[in-house]
């Protein structure tokens, strides 16, 4: 069974993730579900001074089996970070990767 996930973002943020996913041939919720499993075998520090989306925020929402969520939410909650904002920094690194 797959949940929902999602986040708030800046309109540009929403349209170049979407863009890198459709160049790539994937699904938002395929490539959220990649990111959020690399963030978990890697387990990178994470920075303190996340934030929600504060101008034109738009939703980023994808679908990952119940049993990933259970393992995002673990790891968001030892760190005492939301799971709304590890999604908006996940995307905005995949953003920035394929950038460079």
């Amino acid at each position: 069974m797959k949940n929902v996930i999602k986040t708030n973002v800046p309109s540009p943020l929403k349209t170049q993730f979407k863009m890198l996913c459709i160049r790539n041939g994937i699904t938002i919720s395929s490539k959220l579900e990649k990111s959020i499993l690399d963030l978990i075998n890697t387990k990178p520090d994470i920075p303190n001074e996340l934030r929600l989306a504060s101008d034109d925020p738009v939703v980023v929402k994808g679908y990952i089996p119940e049993s990933l969520k259970r393992q995002f939410h673990a790891f968001c909650v030892e760190r005492g970070i939301s799971m709304t904002l590890v999604l908006r920094y996940l995307i905005e690194n995949s953003v920035e990767s394929n950038n460079h």
